[in-house]
């Protein structure tokens, strides 16, 4: 299997928490799939920054679906989805 790492940043609300969920989703053939997921926290600093690094076993992914649920000091949540495509 081939670890592949990548770095989830962007900005946020000021002292925010950030919860990271990233799968990488593989075809085996004959229907099966692999699936490796990473999860992470990181709180945003007082720009409201984050950045972490994430580190999963992509070998054969065709996708890497990744999700973050910030939740800042007032309570306030936001939730994000992205959909990368891994380079081999």
């Amino acid at each position: 299997a081939i670890a592949g790492a990548f770095v989830v940043q962007g900005f946020t609300r000021p002292g925010s928490r950030v919860h990271i969920v990233a799968t990488a989703n593989a075809s085996t053939g004959f229907g099966q799939v692999n699936e490796s997921t990473a999860t992470a926290d990181v709180v945003a600093d007082g720009n409201g920054h984050f950045a972490r690094e994430i580190s999963l076993f992509t070998y054969g992914a065709a996708v890497i679906d990744a999700r973050l649920e910030s939740r800042a000091p007032d309570g306030a949540v936001a939730v994000r989805a992205l959909r990368l495509r891994p380079t081999h």
